[in-house]
Formats: C-alpha cells, sequence, structure tokens
C-alpha cells in the first residue's frame, strides 16, 4: 500500500481512535477504489482510520487526504471524505469506490447518513452514493461491488454547466427496517464521473447508527402511573367493588 504516515501524526490519530471508541473494540476497515480500471485496496493505517495523504490512479488522478474512519460504540459512524479529487488524465475518469467497517455494536433502530461536495469545472459529472447496513456483521469492500447487507439510503446528483457547484444531502434519522441486535457492519459505496481537467473537492458520505430508544425516567414514572390508574379503575368497576359500594 503507498501510503505514508509520520510516527507522531500515527500516535496523534490512535489516541484519538482510541479515545473516541471508549475502548468498544477495533473496527476493521477496508476501502477499495477503482479509477479507469486502475484498482486499489487499502486498509487501516491506524486504529478504526485509514489515510491517504496523495494517491495517484491511472497515471493522472490525484486523490489527496482521501481518510475514512470507524467509530463502534453508543453513536457508530463510518464516514469517507477527501479534500480532492484532481482529473489530469485529459479524458473523463469514471471513480467507483467502497468503504466497509465491521464489528459497530448493536442494539440500533434508527440510521441517518449524509453526503456532500463541491464539482469545480466538470459539467456532465454524475454522482451517485448509496448507503447500506448489515445485521450480519460481514465485511465489504474486498473489491468494487462488494456490499454485504441492505441498502439503507441512495442519493444522486448531477453537475451544472457552471464553474462551481454543490450537493448536499442529508434525510434525517430513519427508521431500519431490519433493526441491528448485535455485533453489525456498514459499507458506503459511491460511483461518479469526474470531466477532463475538473475536481471535485470535499467529496464526504457518512452513516451513522443510533440506538433503540429509551424512554427517559419520567416516562417510565408516567407509564407507571397510568398502569396504576388504570388498576384503580378496573378495580372500582369490578363486581365485588359495586357490591361493598352499595
Amino acid at each position: 500500500m503507498k501510503t505514508a504516515l509520520s510516527a507522531a501524526a500515527f500516535l496523534g490519530i490512535a489516541a484519538l481512535n482510541i479515545a473516541a471508541i471508549g475502548g468498544a473494540g477495533a473496527s476493521p476497515l477496508l476501502l477499495t477504489i477503482d479509477i479507469n480500471g486502475d484498482i486499489q485496496t487499502f486498509n487501516e493505517t491506524s486504529p478504526n482510520q485509514i489515510l491517504l495523504p496523495v494517491e495517484t490512479f491511472a497515471g493522472g488522478v490525484v486523490v489527496s487526504g482521501e481518510i475514512a474512519t470507524a467509530v463502534p460504540g453508543t453513536q457508530n459512524t463510518l464516514s469517507s471524505s477527501a479534500l480532492s479529487i484532481q482529473n489530469n488524465l485529459g479524458v473523463v475518469a469514471t471513480v467507483s469506490a467502497v468503504l466497509s467497517g465491521m464489528n459497530f455494536v448493536g442494539p440500533s433502530n434508527f440510521v441517518a447518513f449524509s453526503s456532500s461536495g463541491t464539482w469545480l469545472n466538470t459539467p456532465g459529472s454524475v454522482m451517485s452514493q448509496t448507503w447500506y447496513d448489515d445485521p450480519d456483521n460481514g465485511l465489504g469492500g474486498h473489491f468494487v461491488g462488494d456490499t454485504p447487507g441492505n441498502i439503507v439510503g441512495t442519493f444522486v446528483s448531477g453537475a451544472s454547466a457552471g464553474t462551481t457547484d454543490s450537493f448536499a444531502y442529508s434525510p434525517g434519522e430513519l427508521v431500519l427496517g431490519i433493526p441491528d441486535t448485535g455485533a453489525f457492519s456498514m459499507t458506503e459505496a459511491w460511483n461518479y464521473t469526474l470531466a477532463a481537467g475538473g475536481t471535485l473537492q470535499s467529496r464526504g458520505q457518512t452513516e451513522v447508527k443510533l440506538p433503540a430508544e429509551v424512554p427517559e425516567p419520567a416516562g417510565f414514572l408516567l407509564i407507571g402511573s397510568g398502569l396504576f390508574a388504570l388498576g384503580l379503575m378496573r378495580r372500582r368497576d369490578s363486581p365485588v367493588s359495586r357490591r361493598t359500594s352499595g
């Protein structure tokens, strides 16, 4: 793997991620990128993170600052971002990628996802993004198209003819069709075209899983009071109560 990372940066990132997961355990990550047939797969460079400072594909597409992170725990998160993808090939670049992380912590009944980015000089470029959830905790990302589990969201955006065009997508919190009861995995896939001489900046894609909602203590008190009142009403309406009152 063509990844360089200084010792200081490595230790700093490792400490950050260990603190973030709160001892919940490692979440192995895999990232595969295919740009015009040049396929490269990347593993973790530190616990729960993949960092590509600068990577060149197909002899002319430069990816800088690709960062993938996984944070397992109370708020499970899988995120991929890139500072920029610059197409210097002189022809259209076709980009396909998949990021997958496993060993997230259930139970989880809700999902939220988002994406964003800015096109520069890329008329006609199209971005497609997909989010997946796998209650069976399968790790994808071994190759483009390796996306275990169920689709939980999709988004498609096209660049206009202008020199600058941005996209942002965040539908809010949604209920999972199949809840995650134990350890589970999440996967993100994205596909897009990038015009010759064009750049995609700050491309980001995130998936967050939230635990099953539990009533607040005050809610439990209200429920208990309601059941107690219902019991009194039934007791007063019982035949024994009516005979006693008469």
